[in-house]
């Protein structure tokens, strides 16, 4: 059996080379690369003065200091935000009383520079004290406040990756129906699992590789266990949801079309994660929330999360539903 899958693998990664599908998967690594390397990084570091007080923990303060931020001494917090309105500097270290942390004072059209800044204070803070009560650090403008993520590293685009390649293999199963390649292979002695599974395998390392070339791309200090364990079942999930997307589309442009509208839908509880409602659980059934959730959680360079596990166990229990249902399909189907 595995020497057939392996076979197919070969197959696989031949029409890969040989097609333009790997500019399209390379392409999201080198973008990531450039977002992350010229504006994050840049943002976090480059031309964003911070004042703090006198009385500050230099604990605190030496652990800001480490990220590259531009730190200087205030004796009085009069003063650094009278230097804050004159334009000396672009942010104050406050000390916030009600939560026991602390809040950055900028002005409202520093606040995408602020984000990235308050960014990366929090990660440095979060893996130096190992607590996880977060975020660290508030945003704070115009006597308003703006909810903040700790994150340090655009870890909704690793998860992008991941759909670009579901778009891949959805066109690419489609297309082997529609030039009756599949017919081929289904009568040789390659049975409908070996195909399957070569197909999920194949998906896995695309996915796998193209996340962790953007790892290489950019040094970005994630815990590389997070991200293999969920790019893997991340990439089975997505990859037997483009099976199946394959499969039924009838050709390889409306594979693509549907993948598209997949995804789509599987994105809404990104972006209303941040609201409060009563059937805010139902998002886990969402593979795109699982592993967006996952690699959050390859952000904490030095801690062990429990419950990444049973996130985990649903990827890996959706792409066995998904696997049989497929399997089904194709043993019933007969006019490949």
């Amino acid at each position: 059996m595995l020497k057939r899958a392996l076979a197919l693998i070969r197959k696989d990664f031949l029409e890969f080379t040989l097609s333009k599908a790997w500019i399209i998967v390379l392409m999201m690594p080198l973008f990531i690369g450039f977002l992350y390397l010229v504006v994050y990084k840049q943002a976090e570091t480059g031309g964003f003065p911070i004042a703090y007080p006198a009385d500050a923990d230099p604990a605190v303060i030496e652990v800001i200091s480490k990220t590259g931020v531009d730190l200087r001494p205030f004796p009085h917090r009069l003063t650094a935000e009278s230097a804050l309105k004159e334009g000396e500097i672009k942010g104050v270290l406050l000390a916030d009383d009600q939560s026991g942390g602390l809040s950055l004072l900028v002005d409202q059209s520093r606040t995408q520079e602020a984000l990235a800044i308050v960014n990366a204070i929090n990660y440095a803070l979060l893996n130096a004290s190992g607590n996880h009560a977060i975020p660290k650090v508030n945003l704070v403008y115009t006597n308003e406040q703006l909810p903040v993520r700790w994150l340090s590293f655009p870890v909704w685009l690793l998860q992008i990756i991941l759909t670009v390649c579901l778009l891949q293999a959805a066109a690419a199963v489609a297309d082997e129906k529609e030039k009756q390649t599949l017919h081929s292979l289904l009568i040789s002695p390659l049975s409908v699992f070996e195909y399957l599974f070569a197909k999920l395998l194949w998906f896995a390392v695309i996915g796998v590789g193209a996340l962790f070339l953007t790892l290489i791309i950019t040094g970005a200090p994630l815990n590389p266990w997070y991200v293999l364990i969920f790019g893997f079942s991340g990439s089975l999930t997505f990859g037997a949801v483009s099976l199946l997307i394959g499969l039924l589309a009838p050709t390889a442009l409306m594979a693509r079309t549907l993948a598209t509208l997949t995804y789509i839908v599987a994105a809404l509880p990104l972006m209303v994660r941040d609201l409060s409602f009563a059937w805010k659980e139902i998002f886990y059934a969402f593979p795109s929330f699982l592993i967006l959730k996952g690699f959050e959680k390859a952000l904490l360079v030095k801690a062990y999360q429990p419950e990444a596990t049973s996130w985990i166990i649903a990827l890996f229990s959706q792409t066995i539903i998904l696997f049989l249902i497929t399997r089904f399909y194709l043993q019933k189907k007969a006019d490949f």
